[in-house]
């Protein structure tokens, strides 16, 4: 008997191991194409949940619950851990106080870092003054800064975090300009006569808004691209090359096989860009792909971007503002 005979001779009605469901549920996620028991098994386990979840007490409800919005491999860490500390805490009384004492004290640790990344972003932000000229165009600084957070929220990668969010915000600024095919153009030169002049601006961001005018060309003239097309110059449209450049510059390695890597390992860049912009495609939709953890919890809600609502307004919050607050008797 293989794998799955053994799946289609359990009855899904009986089965009680709510713990061994969610960890088969859960690791059918790492399956590689092709690996049909691990498809067979996700099926299994995913019916099986929801099979039973009437039945379940509230802790376990919420654990089914938040397994299946997403799997633990698809989600970021950091985002992940208040809610994690909160559920062990609460329905998990035989575990050491000390230990979830230590763990929110972690937390709290890592996010007044990450508090002073955003003060000291934001005070940039509020020093150039860009969006006093721009009122057409969306302020997303703090839904940015936690974009940089999702990539890595470790405390020394400080500039990291820093250097995308300023890219992400300025990439939403230019995504926002429009105007007739004339005015963009003016624009997309603008931008190119800046790297002619030797101001400070990288080629990467003139190749970002000469395909940004394609794609501008082809909606005012009624365009259908083929997928290749379309493919082809969402490769410089999504923003992940002008990303990546100075993402790499910002870590501040002179490392030449790190420096050459963008140059060299084009799936690499070819896979990033796509996935980013076929991402932003979906816009309202949540995608679960490696490259788009860092934005999850911008879009599972709706899209944070461009619609700032509660929710995502309250999850910042919770992610970067409020700290745990701490056991003041704990000997430590």
């Amino acid at each position: 008997m293989n794998y799955i005979d053994v799946f289609n001779a359990v009855s899904i009605t009986k089965c009680s191991d709510i713990k061994g469901l969610l960890e088969l549920f859960e690791a059918s996620y790492l399956a590689f194409e092709g690996e049909t028991i691990l498809d067979e098994a996700k099926a299994f386990s995913m019916e099986a949940l929801r099979n039973i979840y009437p039945t379940l007490n509230l802790n376990l409800t919420k654990e089914v619950a938040h397994a299946l919005e997403l799997p633990m491999h698809w989600r970021v860490q950091w985002f992940e851990v208040k809610w994690r500390i909160t559920m062990y805490e609460t329905y998990n009384k035989n575990i050491d106080k000390h230990f979830f004492e230590l763990a929110k004290l972690n937390f709290n640790t890592v996010q007044a870092i990450l508090q002073k990344d955003l003060r000291e972003i934001s005070r940039w932000w509020r020093n150039i003054r860009i969006m006093e000229g721009l009122n057409f165009t969306r302020d997303r600084l703090a839904e940015s800064f936690l974009c940089s957070v999702g990539f890595t929220y470790e405390p020394q990668y400080s500039c990291f975090r820093k250097c995308l969010a300023r890219i992400t915000t300025m990439i939403l600024i230019i995504d926002d300009v429009y105007g007739s095919i004339e005015e963009l153009e003016q624009f997309t030169e603008a931008i190119d006569n800046g790297i002619q002049t030797k101001l400070r601006i990288y080629p990467s961001w003139t190749g970002y808004c000469k395909a940004l005018f394609v794609e501008s060309k082809w909606y005012n003239k009624g365009y259908s691209p083929s997928l290749e097309e379309y493919l082809s110059n969402a490769l410089i449209s999504s923003g992940a090359i002008v990303i990546s450049i100075h993402l790499m510059l910002s870590v501040g390695s002179t490392d030449g096989k790190i420096i050459n890597l963008l140059g060299k390992d084009e799936d690499l860049v070819y896979n990033i860009s796509i996935i980013t912009q076929l991402y932003n495609d979906l816009g309202t939709s949540m995608v679960t792909t490696n490259i788009a953890r860092m934005v999850q919890c911008l879009y599972q809600f709706g899209d944070g971007f461009d619609i700032q609502d509660r929710k995502t307004r309250n999850h910042i919050i919770s992610l970067l503002i409020e700290p745990f607050n701490l056991d003041k008797t704990a000997n430590y």
